[in-house]
């Protein structure tokens, strides 16, 4: 099945066993579907998001890490990684391992790995694999290479 996009989409289908023989339809292209490949989801704000949830199910780390996820700058990352101390759990050190990986802090995802291992904290697969991804990304073969030796 193959599907272009032009003014007007085209839905070309070949039948079982007969690729010679081709059917083309041709609709009006739907309105709703102009933009939505490059549609970001939106978030509400944060005041409407707190107000939507029971008190008891949204603590302040929560919170915290809900928007670490969201952050794309690197202040910000280091802004609430400095709230988020100390932390606790193997997933909480690769949550914060992941956002610098996601705004392309090297340097400090690394650093963290260390300190995570330094607090008696053992990386877990998750972590590994993020550094992992991160290194390939900037095709660090030796590093990804190293890293993966190195996972449990």
């Amino acid at each position: 099945v193959a599907v272009l996009w032009t003014d007007m989409h085209v839905v070309l289908r070949a039948a079982r066993g007969a690729s010679s023989r081709l059917a083309a339809v041709t609709t009006p292209r739907p309105p709703i579907l102009a933009g939505l490949r490059f549609a970001q989801p939106s978030l509400p704000p944060l005041p409407r998001l707190l107000s939507t949830q029971p008190r008891s199910q949204r603590g302040e780390r929560g919170l915290l890490f809900a928007e670490l996820k969201r952050c794309r700058r690197r202040e910000d990352v280091a802004r609430l990684e400095a709230r988020l101390q100390p932390l606790r759990t193997t997933k909480e050190w690769t949550k914060l391992i992941s956002a610098h990986a996601r705004v392309r802090d090297r340097r400090r995802a690394f650093g963290i790995l260390d300190e995570m291992r330094q607090a008696g904290c053992d990386p877990d697969v998750f972590s590994y694999s993020i550094l992992i991804n991160m290194c390939a990304r900037s095709k660090d073969w030796t590093t990804a290479v190293s890293l993966l030796r190195e996972m449990p």
